[in-house]
């Protein structure tokens, strides 16, 4: 599981979660991701609530809000397949650690 790094945190992200129980996806948008992602598993997101095993899966900072949101609205419109050629991508922060 990713560790905590507050201080890293400047911008702005879009990140995917998926669902150990079930493997369902959810796309969100945060400032602090990691916070977020504590929120998501203890239940306090109506989408995420009943399902509480999250994992970022995918992760990707943008110098601004506007281009963050736009990305964000982008990809909840696209089916699994291409979600996932993203997470495969090297635009997922995640694949760089």
């Amino acid at each position: 599981m990713l560790t905590r790094r507050p201080f890293l945190f400047m911008g702005y992200f879009v990140y995917i979660l998926k669902n150990a129980t079930d493997a369902e996806l959810y796309k969100g948008f945060s400032e602090n991701p990691y916070e977020r992602l504590i929120y998501h598993n203890l239940g306090k997101s109506t989408f995420t609530s009943t399902k509480k095993s999250w994992e970022f899966i995918f992760l990707k900072e943008f110098p601004n809000k506007s281009e963050a949101l736009k990305f964000e609205r982008r990809i909840k419109k696209w089916n699994r397949r291409s979600l996932y050629k993203l997470i495969e991508s090297s635009e997922n922060s995640l694949q760089k650690e």
